[in-house]
């Protein structure tokens, strides 16, 4: 597997018509990869469900979570927020 151009915070922070150019770029450079047509298409987006799949799994586990919604609260509680 070789390894992102770009961080993905970096690519979070491209907004409107760069992001736009960016995805279309990046669905050359991926066809290119995989192989060009329906087939080539459904591999990566294999790959790009089996990715969102462990993301979203990572979440469910709930201890990310937690420790950010203890992090809101205590960011609320110095604000005043919650007494």
């Amino acid at each position: 597997m070789s390894a992102p151009r770009s961080s993905p915070t970096r690519e979070m922070r491209v907004s409107g018509a760069a992001n736009g150019a960016q995805m279309r770029r990046r669905e050359r450079d991926e066809a290119r990869r995989w192989g060009e047509g329906e087939e080539g298409r459904k591999r990566v987006e294999e790959g790009y469900m089996s990715q969102k799949r462990q993301e979203y799994r990572n979440l469910r586990s709930g201890k990310e979570i937690a420790s950010l919604q203890r992090a809101h609260s205590d960011k609320k509680r110095a604000c005043g927020r919650i007494s």
